[in-house]
């Protein structure tokens, strides 16, 4: 059985892309004190980060590693969620009628008209359903 390619490193280089001298974090270090998950107070060790960021070693992404990530780098989870997804699972994440839509790499909105009607029929409903409550 041959490895499936899942590995577009999308994590490794949001990390890369944000910490450092000049960028959005300044320093591994001043991350690694930022990178906690306000729910579970779940902290990023440093040595992950490096793992992470040089793409080696095993990552299990977590919910709270997610969260942490966001927090330290200071950007939406969805982003940080986004990228990991990508780099760890192979999914990626389109918005399709204002709605986040999780599908497999290479695959464009218009590859999903089923899902695409569906979110906007939901959209009309609930369209429809706020507008009766406002009268």
């Amino acid at each position: 059985m041959g490895a499936i390619d899942v590995d577009d490193s999308a994590l490794s280089r949001l990390l890369s892309e944000n910490i450092g001298k000049g960028l959005r974090v300044s320093s591994q270090r001043a991350f690694v004190e930022r990178a906690i998950d306000p729910d579970s107070k779940y902290q990023v060790p440093a040595g992950l980060v490096a793992k992470i960021m040089n793409r080696t070693g095993r990552v299990h992404p977590t919910p709270a590693l997610i969260s942490a990530i966001a927090a330290g780098l200071d950007l939406p989870r969805a982003v940080v969620e986004a990228a990991a997804l990508r780099q760890y699972i192979g999914i990626e994440v389109s918005r399709v009628a204002g709605q986040d839509v999780y599908h497999a790499p290479g695959m464009t909105v218009e590859d999903m008209p089923l899902t695409q009607a569906v979110i906007e029929r939901e959209t009309d409903v609930t369209d429809v359903t706020n507008e009766s409550n406002d009268e």
